[in-house]
């Protein structure tokens, strides 16, 4: 409190605003020591609001009413003033007791607080309200506080946060921004405003300390910037600023944001939502859902195809890959426009370009989706529908893969896998000839998934699934085999003739074994004359070397010998 505040001599306000007839604690839970050495304690009166409390630096108001111990005299309150304390935590502006006592509070919360001398007035006091070496007892409230941020750490942008804003998430990296913005001058004179403006975070269409303040913004969230020194005249300002402005400042309202998020990791498909969907779940594959959709060439914006409560299965190849990545990230309700690169939209294996269009093209996606109906989950399934269930994935999937699209077929296999695997390899309510069967389905998938993770140049995938295979059946000629393919590819070639040999053994006359072993010794006997070539040069080096060393020893010996005659 500043010293004009303690030596207020209005009249106690503590009977009339504060006394426990006027107000029931409703906890009296005991905080206890603030500091270590007891210089400050305090007992909570009043819970407050939420979880969060101020820090230092933040402008705290805060009603109080002041005593010294073991008195019932007031010599200071704030409602008697009509008006809470407004100070800095943290900056010395209050005693330290204060500064204490205060950032243990939430907002609303009301509490006594006992302060001793050294944590207050110490030995001087503050005559002649406050004698020397008195202990202090407060009634505080936090009333509110504006948290305040120095957001380069040099004191030259300053930034206050009026409303901290709904929700939790703040917009990232290619979000489309929507902010209402005004600056003006020390005396309220406006300079610029603007209406939500938007611009695209990353793309430096606005100043620095701008971008900066509003990435770490909240939905509805308002905040003051105060501009000072070399910070007021900064590139990417939209506005001029007069000569004689030693101080600018900004108000932000960050209105809202479309996300924009890299669906498929690779800047392949990227989504912008236009509209937020409801609740959380989204469609996965499998997944029958019913969509709006306006495909557009992304360069000319010509319109190539429109569907309205088109109805599809996630995941079955019915529509562009893109499309099924993009629906695997939306909510019911959603409007997103989905930018899809041509390895995503006509250049997948098994899309049928429409007239006109170049497989080439970037298509542009106006994409909502309208409701969806997830599939059961295996758990909700009998044993014969999971049985039916997985044997039918599985011939999507392999269509999937006879027509090149090996992602997607991937997918189907993975789906298989999950639903049957812990039934087939662990006790389960699975009958015997249900169990076989769900055994050779599981077999077939495992051999499936290696074929895709061989065509998508994988072969870690490839040995982990033909693994997986041999484990349920040992003798498998085609896991052996492309096993041994697998290995052949990373350069294991004792381990891919290990795995041919033993498959050659169990089906003699397989072309395709055969085959495979022929290109085996082919690499092999060039891996051997590598080997060859390299430890003959390196003998050679080494016959040379010793060469030099008998010379040079020879050499020595003659000059020794010169030098004795």
């Amino acid at each position: 409190m500043s010293d004009d505040e303690m030596m207020d001599t209005s009249p106690p306000m503590f009977d009339e605003d504060m006394s426990e007839d006027d107000e029931t604690p409703v906890s009296t839970k005991y905080e206890g020591n603030l500091t270590s050495d007891g210089g400050v304690e305090k007992v909570i009166l009043k819970q407050g609001e939420g979880y969060k409390r101020p820090e230092k630096g933040d402008e705290v108001r805060v009603h109080y009413i002041g005593r010294l111990q073991d008195a019932e005299e007031v010599f200071d309150s704030s409602y008697d003033r009509g008006e809470p304390l407004k100070f800095t935590l943290g900056s010395g502006q209050v005693i330290k007791g204060w500064d204490v006592a205060v950032a243990t509070m939430k907002k609303g919360e009301k509490a006594k607080v006992t302060i001793k001398p050294e944590y207050g007035y110490g030995e001087s006091g503050m005559p002649p309200k406050i004698p020397g070496n008195a202990t202090l007892v407060f009634e505080m409230e936090l009333v509110d506080w504006t948290s305040v941020k120095d957001m380069f750490g040099d004191g030259k942008v300053i930034k206050y946060i009026l409303e901290e804003g709904t929700g939790w998430e703040r917009p990232q990296a290619k979000s489309e921004v929507f902010v209402n913005i005004k600056a003006k001058t020390g005396d309220n004179r406006i300079l610029w405003e603007q209406h939500e403006m938007s611009f695209i975070i990353g793309e430096h269409q606005i100043a620095e300390f701008l971008e900066k303040a509003i990435k770490d913004m909240k939905k509805s969230s308002k905040v003051r910037l105060v501009c000072k020194d070399d910070r007021i005249r900064v590139p990417g300002l939209p506005f001029q600023v007069p000569s004689d402005i030693e101080s600018l400042e900004y108000e932000l309202e960050l209105v809202r944001w479309n996300k924009v998020e890299d669906v498929s990791k690779d800047g392949g498909v990227v989504k912008k939502t236009i509209k937020e969907g409801e609740g959380w779940e989204k469609p996965s594959d499998e997944t029958k859902a019913i969509v709006n959709m306006i495909i557009k060439d992304s360069e000319s914006q010509k319109i190539i195809e429109e569907k309205t409560n088109f109805e599809l299965i996630v995941g079955d190849g019915v529509v562009m890959e893109g499309v099924d990545l993009a629906l695997e990230t939306m909510k019911k309700g959603e409007k997103a426009i989905v930018t899809i690169s041509p390895n995503y939209a006509y250049q997948g294996a098994g899309m049928e370009v429409p007239p006109g269009v170049s497989r080439d093209a970037t298509v542009q996606v106006e994409l909502e989706l309208v409701s969806f109906e997830r599939a059961k989950e295996s758990w909700n399934l009998s044993k014969e529908e999971k049985i039916e269930n997985s044997m039918r994935i599985k011939e999507k999937g392999n269509e999937l893969f006879k027509s090149g699209r090996y992602k997607l077929a991937k997918k189907k296999y993975e789906k298989v896998i999950s639903d049957l695997e812990f039934d087939v390899r662990n006790k389960s309510d699975l009958n015997t000839e249900q169990k076989q069967q769900g055994k050779s389905i599981l077999l077939q998938t495992y051999l499936n998934l290696a074929a895709c993770e061989e065509k998508l140049g994988n072969p870690n995938g490839v040995l982990k699934q033909c693994n997986k295979g041999l484990e349920l059946d040992s003798i498998n000629v085609k896991a052996l085999f492309r096993r041994a393919s697998a290995y052949l590819r990373m350069s294991e070639v004792l381990l891919a003739e290990k795995d041919l040999k033993r498959a050659l053994e169990l089906d003699p006359s397989n072309v395709a074994l055969k085959k495979k072993m022929r290109e085996l010794r082919q690499v092999k006997a060039e891996q051997d004359a590598k080997d060859r070539r390299l430890f003959g040069n390196m003998f050679a080096r080494l016959g040379q070397i010793e060469d030099d060393i008998h010379k040079k020893s020879n050499e020595e010996t003659k000059a020794k010998e010169i030098t004795a005659s």
